[in-house]
C-alpha cells in the first residue's frame, strides 16, 4: 500500500522485498504506467502498484497484457496472516484463501485467459451437417417424450435447410418440466448427439446469485468470469448445448 501509515508495516511486505532487489541491482523503480511504479529490466519488470493491495490485481494486469507475459511467469509477493512472522511459502497454484487482493489478481489472470481464447471460440461451431435419420435414430434410443422428439428433429430439419440457404443459426430453448427419473436430462444428452454439438452442463440447485451465470464487473468489487463463458471456453465453440438443470430448485 502506498503512503507512510504502510511503510514499515507487514502490510507492505512485498514492496519491501521488490525495494531490496532494486537495491542489489542497483535500480530505481521511477517510471509510472497503470498506476504502479515499475522498472524494465532486459527480462524481469519489477513493479510497485500505487492502487492499495485490494485492487493491485488491475495494475499487475495492465503490464502483463502490455508485455504479453504469461501467468506462469509472475510472482506475487504479499504477506499472510495465516503464517508465522519471519516463514514463507511459495505456490504455483492455489485460491486466495481469503485474501481480497490475491483473489484480484486470481481474477484478473483468470479473466486474461478467458479473453485469450473466447475470441477463437466464437470463430469455432460444431461443422458437421446433421444426418436426419440418423439423428432419429439416436433419439429413439429412449422411450417415450414423443411430441418432444418430433419438435426437436422438425427444428433440426429446419437449420439443416438454413445452413443450405446460408442463413444464420437460431438457438433452439427447450424447457423440459417432470419429476426426476423421467429422462429429461438424457433426452437433452441425445439430442446433443444427435445434433452433433458439445453440451456443457450448468446445475443451478441451491443458486443465489446471477453473476455466477453472467460474471461481475469491475464495479461490483471484482472481476469474476461467468459459467455462460465458461461454456464456451471449455467446449472450445460458439453454439453449444447448455444444459441448465434444477431450474426450479435456484
Amino acid at each position: 500500500n502506498p503512503g507512510l501509515e504502510y511503510e514499515n508495516t507487514r502490510h507492505n511486505l512485498g514492496f519491501r522485498v521488490i525495494d531490496e532487489l532494486a537495491q542489489k541491482l542497483k535500480v530505481e523503480l521511477k517510471k509510472k504506467k497503470f498506476n504502479g511504479y515499475y522498472y524494465q529490466g532486459k527480462n524481469f519488470l519489477l513493479v510497485k502498484p500505487q492502487t492499495y493491495i485490494n485492487n493491485s490485481g488491475k495494475c499487475v494486469a495492465g503490464f502483463t497484457n502490455l508485455f504479453s507475459l504469461p501467468a506462469a511467469n509472475l510472482l506475487v509477493i504479499y504477506d499472510d496472516i495465516n503464517l508465522p512472522l519471519g516463514s514463507f511459502r511459495y505456490r504455483s497454484q492455489g485460491s486466495g484463501g481469503g485474501h481480497n487482493g490475491v483473489n484480484r489478481h486470481l481474477a484478473e489472470k483468470e479473466r486474461r485467459e478467458i479473453a485469450t481464447i473466447l475470441p477463437r471460440s466464437y470463430q469455432i461451431q460444431s461443422p458437421l451437417p446433421v444426418d436426419l435419420d440418423e439423428a432419429k435414430n439416436i433419439l429413439a434410443q429412449q422411450a417415450g417424450l414423443k411430441r418432444t422428439k418430433e419438435i426437436i428433429v422438425k427444428k433440426l430439419e429446419i437449420e439443416e435447410l438454413k445452413k443450405g440457404e446460408g442463413v444464420k443459426e437460431e438457438p433452439l430453448i427447450l424447457c423440459l418440466v417432470g419429476p426426476s427419473g423421467t429422462g429429461k436430462t438424457t433426452l437433452v444428452q441425445l439430442l446433443a448427439q444427435a445434433a452433433q454439438k458439445k453440451i456443457y452442463p450448468l446445475v443451478l440447485g441451491g443458486l443465489s446469485e446471477v453473476s455466477w451465470l453472467t460474471g461481475t464487473s469491475e464495479g461490483s468489487g471484482g472481476t469474476e468470469i461467468g459459467q455462460l463463458a465458461k461454456a464456451l471456453v471449455e467446449t472450445g465453440v460458439s453454439n453449444p448445448i447448455i444444459l441448465l438443470e434444477e431450474i426450479d430448485k435456484a
